[in-house]
C-alpha cells in the first residue's frame, strides 16, 4: 500500500511541472519494471498479496495512462516550440530581407546623389565658362564698337575738315 500511494504521489507531482515530466516518466518506468520483475519472482499469492497486486496493476494502469498523457503534453510542447521556431526563423529572414533591400536602396540613393553632385559641378563649371566666355565675347564687342567709333569719328572729323574747309571758303 506503501508502494501504491508513494506512486500516486509521484503521478500528482507529474502533474505540476512540465519540464520534470521526461525525468519522472523515466523514473516511473523504472518503478514499473521493478514492480513487474519482483512480481515475476513471487510465485505464491496470497488473498491479500494478490489484492495488492491487483491494486499495483491498477496503479500501472494508471501510470501507464499518465505517461502517455505527459508524453502528449510533452510532444505538443516540442510541436509548439518547433512552430515557434520556424515562426522566428521566417521573420528573422523577412528582416534579413529587408534590411537587404534598404541597404540596396541607400546604396542607389548615396550613387544618385554622388551622380547630382557631379552633374551639378560640371554644369557649373559650363556655366562659368560660357559666363566668361560671354564676358569675352562682350569686350571683343566694346573694342570692336570703341574702335569702329573712334574710325567714324576720325573719318567725320576728317570728312568735316575736308568738306568744312570747302564750305568755309564758299560761306566766306
Amino acid at each position: 500500500m506503501r508502494e501504491r500511494d508513494s506512486l500516486k504521489r509521484t503521478v500528482e507531482l507529474q502533474a505540476s511541472s512540465d519540464d520534470k515530466h521526461v525525468f519522472e516518466l523515466q523514473a516511473l518506468s523504472d518503478k514499473q519494471y521493478l514492480l513487474e520483475h519482483k512480481l515475476d519472482q513471487e510465485s505464491t499469492f496470497s488473498n491479500d498479496r494478490f489484492l495488492r497486486l491487483l491494486d499495483e496493476q491498477t496503479a500501472y494502469a494508471t501510470l501507464s495512462k499518465e505517461r502517455k498523457s505527459l508524453q502528449r503534453t510533452v510532444d505538443q510542447q516540442a510541436d509548439e516550440n518547433h512552430k515557434q521556431a520556424m515562426q522566428l526563423l521566417q521573420q528573422n529572414i523577412e528582416t534579413q530581407t529587408l534590411k537587404s533591400k534598404i541597404a540596396v536602396q541607400a546604396r542607389t540613393y548615396k550613387e544618385r546623389i554622388v551622380k547630382s553632385e557631379t552633374e551639378t559641378q560640371l554644369a557649373e563649371c559650363k556655366i562659368r565658362m560660357l559666363e566668361q566666355q560671354l564676358d569675352d565675347s562682350l569686350r571683343f564687342h566694346d573694342v570692336l564698337f570703341f574702335f569702329f567709333l573712334v574710325i567714324v569719328v576720325f573719318a567725320l572729323g576728317c570728312a568735316l575738315s575736308w568738306f568744312g574747309s570747302d564750305d568755309l571758303d564758299s560761306l566766306a
